[in-house]
């Protein structure tokens, strides 16, 4: 069963390579990833006898097959969304990739876990923060064109850079891990990760290309339209927006009435949860006003992420509640 994930994965990179190799080749290995992951999780689901979400093994996975799939979607209905496709598939790799870190192992449903509303609730928040995470490549794209045509300050450009290295650090993490874990070295992943990552950012930065990542990538971006962006980011979080709202926010709290006697417990997942809709609905606030458009609505948009990525690697890992199953 898992052959079909590592093909997706090998087929995702391949797709990566043609896009800039042979484009002509580059949607039959992108359809064929897509396929082949498709094909995966519908292999999980009979196995496990239950919607693979249980875990962050399946989560992951989840998520990384809706991204590919909901951008097809919005790049056939809004043209525009086309241009953030290598984007798009650069990210849905270094999830899969990301996936393979956990427990693959399929366990029964744990009691809290028996429920229907496990696939109302954790499905369309997925949607949700990938309508927000396709948000975020765009306004990466808007900032990486800006910021090489402007001149602009250089706390900006550093800012930049740093997103970028953090990327680079958490594919570099990523491949690092299967690499790690086919070879059965003990070693610390975390650390050895950042190293590596560290090694990779200045062997291209200051040896090979010798240049930062942001001007490295400015020629993939050069013809993109600063405004279509801009209009980009506005539309994803308007449409993931509410449906972020009914999966993590109304369909969270009737299961948690449900499962625990109570809709809210400040449990460090639903307070994270409340955080990340707060400051999208903000974010929708501001865009009534016309000052705030390009390169601060970015910005913006670029912190939102940051708080969904603390919400799935520091709240899963690091602090302890409800929802520490997961």
């Amino acid at each position: 069963m898992f052959y079909f994930l590592f093909l997706a994965l090998f087929s995702y990179f391949s797709a990566i390579i043609l896009y800039f190799v042979k484009k002509k080749y580059f949607s039959y290995f992108f359809s064929s990833a897509f396929f082949l992951h498709f094909v995966f999780i519908c292999f999980r689901f009979y196995k496990a006898k239950h919607f693979p979400t249980s875990n962050m093994f399946e989560f992951v996975v989840l998520f990384s097959f809706m991204l590919p799939f909901v951008y097809i979607i919005l790049a056939f209905v809004y043209r525009p969304f086309e241009n953030l496709k290598i984007f798009v598939l650069f990210f849905t790799f270094m999830l899969l990739s990301f996936s393979f870190l956990f427990s693959k192992e399929i366990t029964p449903l744990i009691p809290a876990l028996q429920s229907y509303w496990l696939v109302f609730h954790v499905t369309t928040t997925i949607i949700g923060e990938v309508f927000f995470t396709i948000s975020f490549l765009a306004a990466l794209i808007y900032l990486i064109k800006y910021l090489n045509e402007k001149n602009c300050e250089m706390k900006n450009l550093v800012f930049l850079e740093l997103i970028l290295f953090l990327l680079l650090a958490f594919l570099c993490f990523s491949l690092f891990y299967l690499i790690v874990n086919a070879l059965n070295f003990k070693l610390n992943k975390c650390l050895m990760a950042f190293i590596i990552g560290s090694f990779i950012y200045i062997l291209l930065t200051r040896f090979i290309f010798k240049k930062p990542l942001y001007k490295l990538l400015y020629p993939l971006v050069m013809k993109q339209d600063l405004t279509k962006l801009d209009e980009i980011c506005y539309k994803a979080i308007a449409i993931g927006f509410p449906i972020f709202t009914l999966g993590a926010l109304f369909f969270a709290m009737l299961w948690a009435h449900e499962a625990w006697g109570r809709f809210w417990g400040w449990d460090p997942k639903e307070t994270w949860a409340l955080i990340t809709w707060l400051y999208y609905s903000l974010y929708l606030h501001l865009r009534l006003y016309k000052s705030f458009l390009g390169v601060k609505a970015a910005w913006f948009v670029v912190g939102g992420f940051l708080i969904i990525m603390f919400n799935l690697l520091v709240i899963n890992f690091v602090i302890a509640g409800l929802h520490s199953y997961a």
